[in-house]
C-alpha cells in the first residue's frame, strides 16, 4: 500500500514538473510535440492539435518534447540517415545538400533541401528500419527548424 502511495506521489510531482515545462513553452508560443507522464513504451497515448499526450509504462520520470532545444546541425541529419545512404547511395547527394545548408545555418535552404531529401527517401527501396530512421531524422530536423521551435524563439 505504501509503495503505491509513493508511486502516486512521485507521479504527481513529475506531472507538476513537466506541466511547468509544457505551459511555459506554450506561453512563449512554442509548440511541444509530446507530453508524457512516465517513460515509454506507451500504455496510452492520444494526439490533439499536433501534440501527443501519453502515459508510459516505466514510472521513473516523464518528459515534454520541445523541438529545437539545440540548433540542428549536419551531424544530427547524417546520424539518422547513415543506414539509408548505405542501402541507397543515391541519397548521399541530397543528404550532403541538406547537411551543408544546416551547417551554414541557411535554414530556408535547409527546409527546401529536407523536402527534396524526403521525396528522395520515398523513391528509394529501403529496409523498414532504415526508412523509419530516415523519416524520424528528417521530421526531427524539420520540427527543429520550425518557427515554433525553441531555437527560433526570441530571447
Amino acid at each position: 500500500m505504501s509503495f503505491a502511495i509513493a508511486i502516486a506521489g512521485l507521479a504527481f510531482l513529475i506531472l507538476i514538473h513537466e506541466a511547468g515545462h509544457f505551459f511555459v513553452a506554450r506561453a512563449v508560443r512554442m509548440r511541444p510535440r509530446r507530453f508524457y507522464l512516465f517513460f515509454p513504451p506507451a500504455l496510452w497515448k492520444t494526439t490533439r492539435n499536433g501534440i501527443e499526450y501519453g502515459i508510459g509504462a516505466i514510472p521513473l520520470g516523464g518528459y515534454v518534447k520541445i523541438p529545437g532545444m539545440h540548433r540542428p546541425a549536419a551531424r544530427d541529419l547524417t546520424a539518422h540517415l547513415d543506414a539509408a545512404v548505405d542501402e541507397a547511395p543515391g541519397l548521399a547527394r541530397p543528404v550532403e545538400l541538406a547537411a551543408a545548408a544546416l551547417d551554414a545555418e541557411r535554414f530556408d535552404e535547409a527546409r527546401a533541401a529536407l523536402a527534396d531529401l524526403r521525396a528522395a527517401v520515398v523513391r528509394q527501396s529501403l529496409s523498414e528500419p532504415a526508412e523509419r530512421r530516415a523519416e524520424k531524422g528528417i521530421t526531427e530536423i524539420e520540427h527543429a527548424l520550425s518557427t515554433d521551435a525553441y531555437c527560433s524563439a526570441p530571447v
